[in-house]
């Protein structure tokens, strides 16, 4: 388990202010010392080696130290890079002819800290590169190893991205990402790793902008714009370089990031968006006497790194108001002053396939009131907005006072035993005279100078205690039409103005609205801060609601161990678990290690890279391993769905007479890799396991996530012996067929618009025979040069499978509800066209509903169009094209995504019957 990195460090924070006082109090300070270089030994990776192999360690003497568990190590794709293609567990073994990067997390011992990552050295043994970032109280090393000898890096400098499939209107997001993933090819060097779905928001009124919205859920609808993100990683000897480009589809794509091993692609749909709202933002104010900022940098476009924008920032600068006009600012224009009017102007660009509307809202530092000017066809969009020149905050000594300070001085007693804290007042002249901000303050016992984990808040009528840390949290909150200006200081003296004796103080918060500061004092003889080692708590024993009971903190005692009890949680992750959180007591910090026993059971112990907070996770039930869950063997169905077989698990750790059952907390994720019959076919399967039964409490699940591949067969189904045809019966080959002589036994030749003479006579003869197609309007036509729908396949492949396909709401409703059941079609858009490729979709998986043989393969390259084939139905093209139901019009065409005439249908369900259903 990763520890948690000091996000409350108060080494961190804008414009950080370290105060220390010379005094005696420096023996409780925390004044680290800074540690400039590490060195850390590691057993370099060997082909065949692995992962718990290639151990981490420091010198034991060491002022820092490493943690196994947090040492990650990532297969890449050249040296530097820091995308990972494999991430190895412990048994995983490194490959000969790679590089590996190995992520090392150091801890500093309290007392010390790291220095910031440009001046610090880390030396890592046998490392071909190493980088470090530092907090302070950890410093992140990353090492790249190679093992063997891996190839010389190859540049790509141009990406492609070919075949990745429309968005299908009704398909689930989860489909399409995972559609797009399995058919998109990539060129040599780089693959997808991952893909999200953005669609188009203009104006969904949270947001000041309009933008492209990360979609986790929902399905695809129509009549909205969508775009792709795609992120691609470089494969093993392969680099991203600095101008890289990128299409997908033979369509220029936006890179969105790029380092050495990973790309990031981004291109929205064909169809154009609009913008309705824009946000412009700058990273100064306007406040009275700050000085202005007026390069590009300075200024930004509101969005989410999630939620890209189309459109871009071209300019922007702060204009001066002179006479009527405004304009540019200059070489001596450098502070803001009250006395003028200032307003902001930004060119903004519309990207490809974008454009702005003729009437945008916009908004300046989440503020309104801007005007947009759309020019250039509607790709260029200028903002203005006047700035007001906020007031800055100040203080003054009295009333009668004309001279503004910029900045405060906080007025309170320093803490003494004995006594309660007092607010004091804010101001110079200790008469809290603070204009344009609210103060508020706040104590809290710590165990440390320095410190951030509190050990408890005081109350009005809490005192001071001797020989305890105690620390003091100001803020400073701006009123509306006020900012803080630059260059606002506090600072801190007792009631008579004299300096306070605090031990140390923290600016933890800078900005123009807020300030916020943190000041440590001691009281009394406060000596230097002692590790605690062992912790021994009591507290309620495990119920049988597989709960141990929170509600009453005060149940909780530590008996051993200088440390407090801060939080109590229950139940985290599955039953059983308690996990309780731990500040030291006063006058102590946690060290490397703490051993926690809780009613006597061993807990698993992370101590946070501050030494302030610790928390311990205690298993107070009895563990259980599951072992012979199996997937259930099916018949087909047309579907990849499958099941869990749970009916001969085995739970090892459940005593005997026990009532345990393992169970599937969800539904679980079953499914086959593809829908064809055949044995030992691959299923991906994800379930969250859990325990039921009266004795359940008693136990825990050691693995709970079921996340693997298994296997299991799809059988045949049995094909019903059904009767001849007669009437709606089903189809039955006849044993040998002769062409009619077009007289009045031919089945065609009582139709007005067939021709017996010609060529189709015969198929029109064949599917009306066996009841598979019938006339149009009141029976006396065939229709034959009417196109045919999805509708009128459903119900063409309903009656072939024997189905009475007469009366229903309206005249497809049956052949639809067939189709639906049998996974033939998913029912979508019945009257719509249906193309040739859709027809060879649906007959390929009727052939498979009934047992028909669907192995042959024809090439497609013989037809001059058959490139133009859609890659989720360029197998089942190539089935029909090999079974002899499509052959193409003579002229080397197929066809693929041409509609199709019922009289070239009839020959076509023709052929499929002769061919295939015999």
């Amino acid at each position: 388990m990763k520890r948690i990195k000091r996000t409350t460090s108060i080494l961190l924070g804008i414009a950080m202010l370290l105060v220390l006082l010379s005094t005696a109090a420096l023996a409780a300070a925390y004044a680290p010392t800074e540690i400039s270089t590490v060195s850390v030994s590691v057993i370099a990776p060997t082909a065949g080696s692995t992962a718990s192999d290639a151990a981490v360690t420091v010198d034991g003497a060491a002022n820092y130290y490493v943690n196994a568990a947090d040492t990650e190590w990532n297969k890449v794709a050249a040296k530097g890079n820091t995308a990972s293609l494999e991430w190895l567990y412990d048994d995983d073994t490194f490959e000969d002819g790679n590089w590996y990067m190995a992520e090392i997390t150091l801890y500093a011992d309290f007392g010390y800290k790291f220095a910031d990552s440009i001046t610090i050295t880390p030396t890592v043994s046998g490392a071909e590169q190493v980088s470090a970032e530092s907090d302070g109280d950890t410093l992140e090393v990353c090492a790249w190893f190679k093992v063997g000898s891996p190839a010389a890096t190859q540049t790509i400098s141009t990406v492609e991205v070919t075949d990745v499939p429309a968005l299908t209107v009704g398909e689930s997001i989860y489909d399409t990402e995972n559609t797009i993933e399995e058919d998109a090819i990539t060129g040599t060097g780089y693959f997808i790793d991952d893909v999200y779905t953005y669609k188009w928001v203009e104006n969904d009124g949270n947001k000041d902008y309009s933008y492209w919205a990360w979609m986790t859920s929902g399905s695809i609808e129509a009549g909205t714009a969508y775009g792709v993100e795609l992120t691609l990683l470089a494969e093993a000897g392969y680099a991203f370089n600095d101008t890289v480009t990128a299409t997908i589809n033979g369509q220029t794509a936006e890179v969105v990031s790029r380092t050495a091993g990973e790309l990031v692609l981004f291109l929205p749909s064909e169809q154009n968006v609009t913008i309705t709202k824009v946000e412009v933002k700058s990273a100064t104010w306007p406040i009275e006497g700050n000085s202005i900022q007026n390069t590009l940098d300075n200024f930004s476009l509101s969005s989410y790194s999630f939620e890209p924008l189309a459109y871009t920032l071209e300019s922007a600068e702060f204009q001066i108001k002179d006479g009527d006009t405004y304009r540019s600012l200059t070489s001596g224009e450098t502070h803001f002053s009250s006395s003028n009017h200032y307003r902001v102007q930004a060119v903004l660009k519309a990207k490809d396939g974008a454009t702005f509307a003729s009437s945008v809202t916009g908004d300046f530092n989440g503020t309104g009131g801007v005007k947009c000017v759309i020019t250039d066809g509607g790709k260029t969009c200028t903002v203005t907005r006047t700035c007001a020149v906020y007031d800055a905050v100040y203080s003054y000594t009295d009333s009668n006072s004309t001279t503004h300070v910029n900045g405060v001085t906080i007025y309170r007693p320093d803490p003494t035993a004995g006594q309660t804290y007092s607010q004091g007042s804010y101001g110079p002249g200790n008469t809290g005279h603070l204009v344009g901000a609210d103060a508020f303050a706040t104590w809290h016992e710590v165990p440390f100078v320095g410190s951030t984990g509190n050990i408890k808040g005081l109350g009005r009528n809490d005192t001071f205690e001797s020989g305890k840390v105690y620390r003091l949290d100001v803020r400073l909150e701006n009123r509306n039409d006020w900012r803080f200006a630059e260059g606002f200081t506090a600072s801190f003296k007792q009631m008579d103005g004299s300096a306070s004796n605090y031990a140390m103080m923290s600016v933890t918060t800078d900005t123009a609205r807020t300030k916020s500061y943190s000041v440590w004092y001691t009281v009394g003889a406060v000596y230097n801060p002692q590790p605690v080692t062992d912790i021994t708590i009591t507290g309620p024993a495990l119920q049988s609601t597989g709960k141990v009971g929170t509600d009453n903190p005060a149940d909780f005692h530590v008996t051993t161990g200088d440390a407090v009890i801060s939080i109590v949680y229950d139940g985290v992750y599955n039953r059983g678990l308690l996990r309780l959180f731990l500040t030291p007591a006063s006058g102590y910090y946690f060290g490397r290690s703490v051993t926690v026993t809780y009613n006597g059971i061993s807990a698993d112990v992370n101590v946070s890279a501050t030494h302030d907070l610790a928390w311990a996770d205690v298993d107070l039930c009895k563990p259980v391993v599951w072992s012979g869950i199996k997937v259930k063997d099916k018949v087909y169905d047309g579907t990849t769905d499958g099941e869990l077989d749970l009916s001969e698990v085995t739970l090892t750790g459940v005593a005997q007479g026990d009532d345990v059952q393992l169970s599937c907390l969800y539904d679980p994720t079953v499914q086959f890799g593809d829908e064809t019959v055949g044995d030992n076919k691959s299923v991906y399967v994800f379930a969250y396991l859990t325990l039921t039964g009266n004795d359940a409490w008693k136990y825990r699940l050691v693995n709970p996530y079921l996340n693997g591949d298994f296997t299991a067969n799809i059988t045949a189904p049995v094909v019903p012996v059904v009767p001849p045809f007669s009437g709606g019966g089903s189809y039955v080959p006849p044993v040998e067929e002769q062409p009619c002589d077009g007289g009045d036994n031919c089945p065609a030749h009582g139709y007005a618009d067939v021709d017996t003479t010609k060529w189709y006579h015969e198929a029109v003869d064949y599917v009306t025979e066996h009841g598979i197609m019938k006339g149009v309007g009141d029976g006396s036509s065939f229709g034959l040069m009417t196109y045919t729908t999805r509708g009128m396949i459903m119900t063409m492949l309903a009656r072939l499978d024997g189905q009475d396909t007469d009366g229903g709401s309206v005249w497809y409703d049956k052949g639809l509800s067939w189709a639906t059941a049998h996974s033939i079609s998913d029912g979508t858009n019945p009257g719509g066209d249906i193309s040739r490729q859709e027809i060879a979709v649906m007959l390929y998986r009727y052939a498979q509903l009934k047992g028909y043989s669907t192995s042959g393969r024809a090439s497609l390259s013989d037809f001059t169009d058959g490139g133009q084939t859609a890659s989720w139905a360029k197998e089942t093209m190539e089935w029909a094209v090999a079974s002899g139901i499509f052959q193409g019009d003579g002229s080397g065409l197929i066809d693929p995504t041409g509609t199709a005439t019922r009289v070239e249908i009839a020959q076509i369900f023709a052929n499929f019957c002769k061919n295939i259903a015999k």
